[in-house]
């Protein structure tokens, strides 16, 4: 029963770095559109304590137009062999 629930809330936050990495392709103008930055922000806001230490493992890969910030992939894979971890117990 309590595997459930963490299963559960695992799989929120899987989507919710997911969300985030979408969120981060999408220009929002700062005033545009006051929603958009109110969700973005309590997506950087649950996610950000987990990704910062991460960049420090796995620096951003510099691009020409940019960088390519591969932490949230790393997340996303972790997340995602944790909760196979998990259900091999139930």
């Amino acid at each position: 029963m309590l595997l459930n629930w963490l299963l559960i809330l695992i799989r929120i936050y899987y989507y919710v770095v997911f969300f985030r990495v979408i969120f981060t392709w999408i220009k929002i103008a700062v005033g545009s559109n006051i929603y958009l930055e109110k969700i973005y922000m309590v997506l950087y806001l649950l996610t950000e304590p987990v990704l910062k230490p991460l960049r420090g493992v796995i620096p951003p890969i510099r691009l020409r137009t940019g960088y390519l910030d591969l932490s949230p992939l790393a997340l996303l894979l972790f997340i995602y062999f944790v909760e196979l971890i998990i259900r091999s117990y139930l």
